[in-house]
């Protein structure tokens, strides 16, 4: 059994109906879905977590570089 994000997820969004479907269509394969479906979110929350760091280092380099520019006029 081979598991892709389309199968279980909306862009980073946990389609939780189609989780539940496909549990329901291989109530056999519920441990490694569910694993899979975790591990998943756990990365994509790793990943905006990452990126909100950045986008805050960058908004703060901006206001540095911009107090100096008003400094030197």
């Amino acid at each position: 059994m081979e598991l892709h994000d389309k199968h279980f997820f909306n862009n980073t969004e946990v389609d939780i109906d189609k989780v539940v479907d496909y549990i329901q269509q291989h109530p056999q394969d519920m441990m490694t879905v569910l694993s899979y479906v975790i591990e998943r979110v756990q990365h994509f929350k790793e990943f905006e977590d990452k990126k909100d760091f950045e986008k805050r280092m960058y908004d703060h380099r901006i206001q540095e570089l911009n107090a100096e520019y008003m400094e030197e006029e």
